[in-house]
């Protein structure tokens, strides 16, 4: 035992934190397992078939329909509601029905000249429907302001496109074709939003920093991807914190709505806030900030991860921390293009006709081994005659 003290550290260098080891998970798996033996004559191959019927079960569930209901498909933990923002108006843009659940404890609170351009620019860039819009406010630009190039043309339309829009909107002698939600969009929306703790969406339970900082579990780690990303497959470039979970509300008959995220963000350089290490992970300097002041996002554009530091000797802790993606609860996560029909409908009479002509000539036993039926019946044919002659013995030998 004197040489345990020794030993330890050693041990603990080389394996890391005791959790990601121990036996504790294996054992409650197992205590799963072996209720599902019933049989106890053979119980290895009880508990296999039980475990196949359950995953087939469960993984057959994902494909149903979200209003059927099944034995296995609870509620999911981080459940949004499902239910998007409603409007008694056709062609809403998508950011305005994104669906989402705010939890916990509201706020009211009144938004800052500086926070309000900032969100409101945030907003209408991110709007699909007004690209056409900031094609023309381009195009104005560099009329007026000549050998602009591409970052300052940025630059620009995030401090210039919100008044150009609405001028152009009001002064426009078409302005009668524009539906009624672009007309109150571009009057900005209110200076009073209300937030929340805590805000359920597309799986992901996301916390602000002031709520999680003291929990157990990291919540209020996020990344996305900047302007310039165009492939799904890329890294995210911007990784960040949660401090603000804020709803947006334009008055006005429509009254859109939008859930928006205000972040910390970290430095987005590669090398100095961003490095891959050799295993391929994402590595993020949590001491270096990002220079410029872009602090909203999208609550559908965020994904949820996790910043874990490394073992380390000494009591100091790195800068450097591993970005660990999260995946969200109750989705597949699948890069290529699957069929997400559902295979069983709630109302579903079809009746399939089976061909009563279809001919057998083989089947395979439980050794895989395949066996003539012709052989099968005449081996049946045997064995049948072979016992009536033997109880035909048995009986002439009882009546002597």
């Amino acid at each position: 035992m004197e040489h345990l003290a020794i030993h330890l550290p050693h041990e603990a260098k080389l394996g890391g934190p005791v959790q990601f080891r121990w036996m504790y998970p294996f054992e409650r798996y197992m205590y799963h397992l072996k209720k599902k033996a019933k049989n106890k004559a053979k119980i290895e191959g009880s508990i296999v078939e039980q475990y196949v019927n359950e995953e087939i079960s469960d993984f057959s569930s994902y494909y149903f329909e979200a209003h059927i209901q099944t034995k296995s498909r609870n509620e999911p933990r981080n459940d949004d509601g499902g239910v998007a923002y409603d409007y008694s108006f056709p062609d809403i843009p998508e950011i305005f029905v994104q669906g989402g659940r705010g939890s916990g404890k509201t706020k009211d609170v009144w938004l800052d000249s500086k926070d309000y351009n900032h969100a409101h620019s945030y907003v209408l860039l991110n709007c699909g429907y007004l690209q056409r819009f900031e094609r023309l406010f381009e195009e104005d630009m560099k009329k007026t302001y000549l050998f602009t190039n591409a970052p300052q043309l940025y630059e620009l339309k995030e401090l210039h496109f919100t008044s150009w829009l609405q001028k152009h909107i009001q002064l426009d002698t078409n302005r009668s074709v524009y539906p009624i939600w672009l007309h109150e969009l571009v009057q900005g929306p209110a200076t009073k939003v209300t937030t929340w703790p805590m805000f359920f969406s597309r799986g992901y339970n996301f916390h602000t920093f002031e709520h999680g900082k003291d929990r157990k579990t990291f919540n209020y780690g996020v990344c996305v991807k900047g302007a310039s990303s165009c492939d799904p497959n890329e890294e995210p470039e911007f990784y960040g914190i949660v401090t603000q979970i804020l709803e947006l509300y334009y008055p006005g008959i429509v009254g859109l709505r939008v859930v928006l995220f205000r972040c910390n963000w970290y430095d987005s350089t590669m090398g100095k806030g961003i490095r891959r290490n050799k295993s391929g992970i994402i590595d993020v300097n949590c001491a270096s900030r990002y220079g410029k002041y872009d602090p909203f996002i999208l609550a559908s554009q965020a994904d949820q991860v996790c910043f874990v530091s490394y073992p380390r000797l000494s009591k100091k802790k790195g800068d450097w921390y591993a970005a660990i993606r999260i995946q969200p609860r109750g989705k597949i996560i699948s890069s290529e293009e699957v069929d997400l029909s559902p295979l069983q409908y709630e109302n579903d009479y079809t009746l399939v006709e089976a061909d009563p002509f279809i001919i057998v000539d083989d089947l395979a036993d439980q050794l895989g081994q395949f066996v003539t039926l012709e052989n099968v019946v005449d081996e049946e044919l045997d064995s049948d005659s072979g016992d009536k002659s033997n109880d035909s013995d048995t009986t002439e030998d009882d009546s002597n």
